[in-house]
């Protein structure tokens, strides 16, 4: 019996602070926001233009929260109708400043062929819809890591695209 108590307590301890964190992170978590800078390509597509083209993207994340953000690892993907054409992945921990701006630099590929059958979707829907989502494993104060979620959908419809353009189609 006394066994089964200190079990159950251990138990206990164990599970409670990885869920009150994931709890108390929810809580006092307010989103930063983040803003793209500069994109530069870091491959040669001429040597093989079908396969995955590799860029840089910086990024300026304004963190309002009153402490640093430590990322372990960032994953992301972004699609045109129902077709991925892009994707990265970042397991390097990138520390963001407390109540600031950080610049940070996370890689991304482009799929080329990807964007010939998001044509073919767009022009068959005569819209665009794309989207781009992805997770962020932030580092707790008690070492463990709370994955969040991020996702940005919208879409544009390309006669009024076209029409503002001044291209009219009748």
């Amino acid at each position: 019996m006394a066994k089964s108590v200190v079990l159950l307590w251990i138990l206990l301890l164990v599970i409670l602070p990885a869920t009150g964190c994931r709890q108390m992170v929810k809580q006092v978590f307010e989103t930063p926001k983040v803003e793209l800078v500069d994109v530069t390509l870091d491959s040669d597509p001429t040597k093989n233009p079908l396969s995955a083209w590799r860029f840089m993207v910086t990024l300026k994340v304004d963190n309002p929260n009153p402490y640093a953000l430590n990322a372990a690892r960032i994953a992301y993907s972004g699609m045109i109708g129902n077709e991925v054409v892009a994707e990265g992945e970042n397991a390097e921990d990138i520390h963001i400043a407390s109540s600031g701006v950080t610049t940070v630099r996370v890689p991304i590929s482009l799929k080329p062929g990807a964007f010939e059958a998001a044509a073919r979707q767009v022009l068959t829907k005569k819209s665009l819809s794309w989207g781009f989502d992805g997770s962020v494993g932030l580092r707790t104060p008690i070492g463990s890591v709370i994955r969040i979620p991020f996702s940005k959908t919208g879409s544009y419809d390309l006669f009024y695209i076209l029409k503002r353009m001044g291209i009219g189609l009748n």
